[in-house]
């Protein structure tokens, strides 16, 4: 049995949401792992390896950081679809539904 398009939209939400929880945590890990490098290099500014690994690891925090938004705007886009969907269809009502997009709407 074929998934309706009513929990298609409800599952896209519920993922992209969490993918934006699992964002954050990745950037909370790289700024830490970023301050501990800056530290030793602050220590040891003669350390090429070091530097480089520093350097790195500023690239990928940064990259995390700047998919954050981009995660948000899908949520946005997917709560509206999902809202629409409701309020079209009659099932405004559905309790799964309204538990998903209150969940959503707190990561905006």
């Amino acid at each position: 049995m074929e998934p309706s398009p009513l929990n298609i939209k409800i599952s896209a939400l519920q993922r992209i949401t969490k993918e934006k929880k699992l964002y954050e945590e990745e950037l909370s890990e790289h700024e830490q792992n970023v301050k501990s490098l800056q530290a030793k290099y602050d220590a040891d500014k003669s350390n090429e390896e070091l530097k480089y690994t520093l350097k790195t690891s500023v690239k990928i925090r940064d990259e995390t950081k700047r998919m954050i938004p981009n995660v948000q705007s899908k949520i946005r886009e997917i709560l509206l679809d999902l809202k629409s969907y409701l309020k079209n269809s009659g099932n405004e009502g559905d309790s799964k539904a309204k538990s998903v997009i209150e969940d959503a709407e707190k990561e905006l």
